[in-house]
């Protein structure tokens, strides 16, 4: 059999994460080397759940039988200031499930636990909890699910050990845990395709809202000039970026029925605070902790969500940067850097997200099955406790 071709036994799975997703030593490097094969991975640094609507541009047609999406819950300044917009999680993970449908892909919801999310909850600052939300949200759509935070809780005791030592950073779990993760992830996987599982996914209807990644125009000229462009490429991702300075702005053309969710940036020549101006507001939103103005630093291209939604007004937004403040929301706790106040100000930016209309659409339904996988998953860590 040529060496491309899949074994009968195989699962092939798309991989669908934020940062911990990415990581090369992370959970989908075990799944990788084990019995299921990475058909893809639609996976992008992020904050929030809609990266998805970037990603899985990049996968039309991935030859699978399962997807795997693992649910970002990093935004915890928002959800300690009662701000994060579970609306618009909510639509991107139903984005998902319609992507499935679309492609007969057997859906399971990988709950990722991360060190942040977890201390703001234990200080009882959180006035919102992602994890149990985004587990309540399976349960109603009838889709598979794995809890990581009840998985690590468990990891914890079976190794008798804190808390932090499983983790590498606030954000990502260390190697040794995560791929003691992913391989259980895939022997459960391979016991839903033996147990024929994967066959029980039915169908349903759902109201879900579209979305879109809209392109940046390239060739722009302002009252400064033109605006400068620069093209990023990665193992996962191409794209052009435009770059936006203290002195320019940029112009956008968006149709009324849209509504501005979110962008696509390069982190590490971002050091400033976008500004998202239209009919209901403007919103602002900072993001320099990856900050690197050497140009031989390698990219960290990320989505990011706006605290809440612009619609465009006159069928335009504006965007623009200014000098990131306490009052911007999203890393102001690791404001004490000010590494950002040594360098001009700049933001490089690839896309805008857009959320549309609602629309009725098939999507993918487990119904006749448990839905919660955990334990499934704890019990094929081969750990004894």
């Amino acid at each position: 059999m040529a060496e491309h071709e899949s074994q009968p036994s195989d699962v092939g799975v798309v991989l669908v994460g934020g940062s911990n997703t990415v990581m090369r030593y992370g959970w989908s490097r075990a799944m990788m080397a084990s019995p299921t094969r990475v058909s893809a991975k639609a996976a992008l640094g992020a904050s929030s759940n809609i990266f998805a609507i970037r990603t899985l541009m990049d996968h039309p047609n991935p030859d699978a039988e399962v997807l795997i999406f693992n649910a970002n819950v990093t935004e915890y300044p928002l959800m300690k200031l009662g701000d994060y917009d579970f609306e618009l999680a909510r639509d991107a993970y139903k984005h998902i499930l319609s992507y499935c449908q679309d492609r007969q892909l057997f859906p399971i919801n990988l709950i990722w636990p991360e060190q942040n999310y977890l201390d703001a909850k234990a200080s009882g600052d959180l006035t919102l909890a992602a994890d149990t939300y985004f587990s309540s949200l399976s349960l109603e759509l009838s889709v598979p699910f794995i809890d990581g935070f009840r998985i690590l809780e468990w990891l914890q005791g079976a190794f008798n050990r804190e808390r932090s030592s499983l983790f590498l950073d606030r954000d990502h779990l260390n190697n040794f845990t995560a791929q003691t993760i992913g391989r259980a992830i895939s022997k459960t996987v391979m016991e839903l395709k033996n147990e024929e599982k994967l066959r029980n996914a039915g169908i349903a209807h759902q109201l879900t809202r579209e979305f879109e990644a809209l392109e940046l125009p390239t060739q722009v000229s302002t009252s400064t000039g033109g605006l400068e462009t620069r093209t990023v490429s990665n193992s996962l991702i191409t794209q052009d970026f435009v770059v936006l300075t203290a002195d320019s702005s940029l112009t956008v053309e968006v149709d009324d029925e849209w509504e501005v969710v979110g962008y696509l940036l390069n982190a590490r020549h971002c050091n400033a605070s976008i500004r998202v101006w239209g009919e209901s507001g403007v919103a602002r939103r900072a993001s320099f902790r990856r900050y690197n103005p050497d140009e031989a630093a390698s990219p960290f291209v990320c989505a990011r969500a706006l605290p809440f939604p612009v619609r465009p007004k006159n069928g335009k937004v504006v965007l623009s940067i200014v000098a990131p403040t306490e009052d911007d929301y999203l890393d102001r706790l690791f404001a004490g850097e000010n590494k950002f106040e040594r360098h001009e100000l700049e933001i490089e930016i690839g896309q805008l997200f857009l959320r549309g209309r609602q629309s009725n659409k098939l999507r993918i339904a487990v119904p006749g099955m448990d839905l919660d996988l955990t334990n499934r998953v704890i019990k094929n860590l081969n750990i004894s406790r």
